[in-house]
């Protein structure tokens, strides 16, 4: 394996001089770890690419209307994988809530077609967001030893425990459905600020990401770190819903 970063104009390729100025980008006054698709392939997400591909697999006739209807280009339908260009998701389902709202002004002939399609290729983004099934029939979610977040838990691990004294929570963005963080967060008993407060009914209250978590009792060493990370799920989240213009 490669080791590439970069320090100014220069490249790292040495692990060990890497490592070292990871260790010290930790330690800056503002962290921030940006995640994508990539980041949860490990705990069973799944790229665009293999999205697509599940898609086509699993609702071709969808898939099929879509090309015929130019919403995606000719190369997402290639008889060849090896050549085929998966459309962006996010795109496609924008492009798709536009023709909804102008489909339905107009009684299109089509809009039928067009609603199972938008319900399906939905269906096709929750499945590559569920990551493990397991976890959403466990009272506890993911265990705290599940192999699949190892990675996760590290790192998050690694970006509370180099906090200084007075610094800031990290923040965590990301641009995926799945609740990989959420997760590993939880299984390390690390607080998650997401913006949603409440008990019973957990509203989105952007106010809450001022607010943190610390130790009264810290003393010495026991100062240094933090007790919580801030979150934001730049696409919204699996989990989340809207209700008389609330998001819970």
């Amino acid at each position: 394996m490669a080791f590439v970063g970069i320090r100014g104009a220069n490249l790292l390729r040495d692990e060990v001089e890497l490592r070292a100025h990871l260790a010290t980008l930790l330690r800056l006054e503002n962290v921030g770890l940006l995640l994508g698709a990539g980041a949860s392939v490990v705990a069973g997400g799944k790229t665009m690419r293999s999205l697509w591909e599940d898609f086509l697999a699993v609702s071709p006739v969808q898939a099929q209307w879509l090309h015929d209807r130019a919403f995606v280009p000719a190369n997402a339908m290639d008889a060849d994988p090896r050549n085929r260009v998966a459309p962006n998701v996010e795109r496609l389902g924008d492009a798709l809530e536009i023709a909804l709202a102008e489909w339905t002004r107009q009684n299109h002939a089509d809009l039928l077609h067009l609603k199972l399609a938008r319900a399906h290729l939905a269906r096709a983004v929750v499945r590559a967001a569920l990551l493990q099934p397991d976890w959403w029939r466990s009272p506890a979610g993911a265990e705290a030893d599940a192999e699949q977040l190892q990675h996760h838990r590290a790192i998050l691990q690694k970006l509370v425990a180099a906090r200084q004294p007075g610094q800031a929570a990290p923040w965590v963005f990301t641009t995926n459905y799945d609740l990989a963080i959420e997760w590993a967060a939880e299984s390390i008993d690390l607080q998650v600020v997401n913006g949603f407060l409440g008990v019973h009914g957990r509203r989105f209250s952007p106010q809450s990401f001022d607010l943190g978590y610390r130790n009264t009792q810290a003393r010495g060493e026991a100062r240094f770190g933090v007790y919580n990370i801030y979150l934001a799920k730049l696409h919204g989240s699996l989990n989340w819903w809207e209700a008389a213009e609330q998001v819970y």
